[in-house]
């Protein structure tokens, strides 16, 4: 193996490691970014759009703020006033329902019964007099 290629490989390694300072470079770049808060950020950003973008920015926000916020007021009184009156129309009709049909059903026990006296149980054979 020659010097020059392993002199040659040598210097290419070391002109791949980073430098000391190129570190400490992006170190301080970062504990810059970290020393600004979002509200920092923010007010920057302020700067780099003009007023007519901001304003038009807003003024969507907070329209479709009213609109969701009216759509779910909306909705809930709208769900209150349907399930009270299913409560107060509705249950007083099923439970008229479920009565008349506990009413028919007694009467169809006493036919039943009645009729069982009369010509006695079925299936059992009548006893001549």
């Amino acid at each position: 193996v020659s010097t020059q290629s392993t002199w040659g490989a040598f210097r290419a390694a070391k002109m791949a490691e980073p430098q000391i300072e190129e570190i400490t470079d992006d170190i301080d770049e970062v504990e810059e970014f970290q020393d600004e808060t979002i509200v920092e950020r923010i007010v920057a950003l302020q700067e780099m759009f003009p007023d007519p973008v901001r304003n038009a920015v807003s003024g969507t926000v907070g329209l479709t703020n009213w609109l969701v916020k009216s759509t779910f007021k909306f909705a809930g009184k709208t769900l209150w006033v349907v399930s009270t009156s299913a409560l107060l129309l509705v249950l007083p009709a099923l439970y008229e329902h479920e009565m008349d049909q506990m009413v028919e059903m007694q009467e169809k026990q006493q036919a039943s019964q009645q009729q069982q006296l009369l010509y006695g149980a079925p299936g059992v054979p009548a006893i001549p007099r």
